[in-house]
């Protein structure tokens, strides 16, 4: 999403995967059919479908949605990870 793209199917399954350090050249490499399963970000509401993914992913265990690219959520990651160390 913070690339201004929707992966889904085998593409996603692809990305989650792959040691390619950037996306563009990750797309680059995605064969025809892989193709059709991204979309272009901007003909989705991102907010709700940040909000429908995080419903679905109600997992009993604390998880952020992160970019290195666009910042996105780096501060909480660090806050986060701050508590847990003065936890010791």
């Amino acid at each position: 999403l913070d690339n201004g793209w929707v992966l889904a199917g085998d593409a996603l399954r692809e990305w989650t995967s792959s040691d390619a350090p950037d996306f563009d050249e990750f797309l680059a490499e995605l064969d025809e059919i892989k193709s059709t399963q991204v979309d272009d970000a901007a003909s989705y509401h991102i907010d709700e479908l940040r909000q429908e993914l995080a419903e679905e992913l109600s997992l009993p265990v604390p998880y952020l949605f992160i970019s290195s690219v666009s910042n996105l959520g780096l501060d909480q990651l660090k806050d986060l990870l701050w508590r847990a160390l003065q936890e010791d």
